[in-house]
């Protein structure tokens, strides 16, 4: 479809209205955002990327579910398909910090990062480039990355 992302973007506006109002039948979370983010990494919309940096700010507000270690993952990807340059390593490191900060960095978070095109310098990854046990403290035991960008 192909106004999909601005379709998607309008059901949830409606549910954050209805919600808000005080229609507790509306249950949004962190899928619904999530999903938001997915069809704007996939969209070439103009507002593609501003709306998917939307959907991570409004979860990360806590009115809401919080986001996990897949709404990270799904920005990453966003990211790399949409922002260009200068702006998408900076978007990059914001979200990776962002995740970090949460400790919800996981080997899902670590595979989108590694396929970009960028390297994330200026991040402080520790000795031997290993990853702090505290970024990902959040994750599921089996979903926890051994190093950071393993190989690079």
């Amino acid at each position: 479809h192909p106004h999909k992302v601005q379709h998607a973007y309008a059901l949830i506006q409606d549910m954050l209205v209805r919600y808000r109002s005080g229609d507790k039948s509306v249950k949004i979370d962190c899928v619904c955002f999530t999903v938001l983010i997915k069809a704007c990494a996939h969209s070439h919309e103009d507002q593609a990327l501003s709306l998917a940096l939307l959907a991570m700010e409004t979860l990360e507000s806590k009115e809401f579910d919080a986001p996990n270690d897949v709404a990270y993952a799904t920005l990453v990807i966003a990211i790399r398909r949409l922002a260009t340059g200068s702006q998408k390593e900076e978007l990059l490191r914001d979200t990776f910090r962002k995740c970090a900060d949460r400790g919800l960095v996981s080997n899902r978070v670590i595979f989108e990062l590694r396929n970009c095109e960028i390297q994330l310098q200026g991040l402080d990854f520790g000795p031997g480039n290993q990853l702090d046990p505290r970024w990902s403290r959040n994750v599921h035991p089996g979903d926890k990355p051994q190093a950071l960008l393993k190989g690079r």
